[in-house]
């Protein structure tokens, strides 16, 4: 009895390093807010449609990024050299990781919000 009364709680913030945990929850509220705003627009299988639609929403944002790769660079090539002498503006952004991490603070904030709004819109249109 008194080894079972030694052994220590989990506690369930001990499990994530301190510093992602912030970025723990903002993925959790995210896909929350897809998923939610996905059952509120498939009545079928939402879940399903949600993560297909995920899928293919991940494959066209790649076509757009490599067809614009393509006509900036001049080649869909990716080498050490062409990206070096291209990117002097975005490599400004990269090395100053505080304004990067509040830039992509902030357009999640914006996205969340977006998604909740409409989430909102629809979820009223349904109940009327």
């Amino acid at each position: 009895m008194s080894t079972f009364l030694n052994y220590r709680v989990i506690e369930l913030s001990s499990l994530l390093p301190k510093q992602n945990v912030g970025e723990f929850v903002s993925q959790f509220l995210l896909y929350h807010a897809i998923f939610f705003l996905g059952s509120l627009f498939f009545k079928n299988h939402p879940t399903t449609k949600t993560l297909l639609f995920i899928i293919m929403y991940g494959f066209a944002i790649l076509l757009m990024e490599v067809s614009l790769i393509k006509i900036i660079f001049g080649s869909t090539e990716f080498s050490l050299n062409t990206l070096n002498m291209n990117t002097a503006f975005f490599s400004r952004l990269i090395q100053d990781a505080r304004l990067a991490s509040i830039v992509n603070y902030l357009v999640t904030c914006l996205i969340l919000l977006f998604f909740w709004i409409v989430s909102y819109l629809k979820f009223r249109e349904k109940q009327a």
